[in-house]
């Protein structure tokens, strides 16, 4: 499958898939840097089913990390120059 058809398959943006074809089992069809990728949607849904069993376990508040939300910087505004209105009358 292309990174379309499992982006459209799971839901999901395409940019999610290229985040995580290493985890979706992504195999690139040459070397280089923007090389093309093929998915097997059996090692996709075997891998998925993975995440999902290991998400259930139950684990020790002390082993997951502490999710922090992020703070929206606010834009500054600034002091406008003042208008010289004697140079725009000539």
């Amino acid at each position: 499958m292309t990174v379309a058809e499992v982006a459209k398959h799971l839901r999901v943006n395409p940019k999610w898939v290229y985040a995580h074809q290493q985890e979706l089992g992504a195999i690139k069809l040459s070397d280089g840097p923007r090389a093309r990728l093929r998915f097997d949607m059996s090692v996709i849904e075997a891998r998925l089913s993975e995440l999902r069993a290991a998400e259930s376990v139950p684990s020790s508040p002390q082993a997951r990390p502490q999710v922090t939300a992020r703070k929206r910087r606010r834009l500054q505004s600034r002091p406008l120059p003042a208008l010289d209105r004697a140079a725009g009358s000539g």
